[in-house]
């Protein structure tokens, strides 16, 4: 493979990583997710569709990338557009963990005893902003002042269940 496939398929993920950053500084979407599919996935597959439609009009430049190479462009970018969108929710969520270390970070070099930890961390405005982006994203929808899985949430759901118990792995609560 030529080096100028592996460059494309970075590029293509920068651009797409770029377009995020600008999106999200200026104004962060309601759902994140989507957004990201939109960004990472639609709009190259459509741009990459475009540029076939060129090519077999012959609009295109021609002899760029053979059919195999646009293939590997493609499957490159998605693996590492895929890779970036799972990674997403932990590092836009307020991890415990996360939170933790960072009031942990603040006290040193003394540190923190673990009732002073305790003191320190709450944990309510975790579960408001986990609440709010179950919202926002359609997982959680609101009727008459009570909450309920949407359809999609509720496959997620079932899907997580099963896959839990195939790994042997019980739930804590709920």
């Amino acid at each position: 493979m030529r080096t100028a496939v592996l460059l494309a398929g970075f590029a293509g993920f920068l651009a797409c990583l770029t377009a995020h950053i600008l999106v999200w500084r200026r104004r962060r979407p309601k759902n994140d997710i989507l957004s990201l599919f939109m960004i990472f996935m639609i709009a190259p597959s459509v741009l990459l569709g475009l540029y076939g439609l060129a090519g077999a009009a012959g609009w295109a430049a021609p002899g760029l990338f053979s059919f195999p190479e646009v293939g590997a462009l493609y499957l490159l970018h998605l693996a590492l557009s895929s890779a970036y969108i799972q990674t997403y929710p932990c590092a836009q969520a307020e991890s415990p963990s996360l939170k933790m270390m960072l009031i942990v970070s603040r006290h040193m070099p003394q540190g923190v005893s673990e009732s002073e930890l305790a003191r320190l961390f709450d944990d309510s405005k975790l579960v408001h902003s986990r609440f709010h982006d179950l919202l926002h994203t359609g997982l959680m929808v609101e009727k008459d002042g009570r909450y309920s899985l949407s359809p999609v949430a509720e496959r997620i759901i079932r899907f997580f269940v099963v896959y839990r118990r195939i790994l042997g792995l019980r739930f804590k609560g709920g």
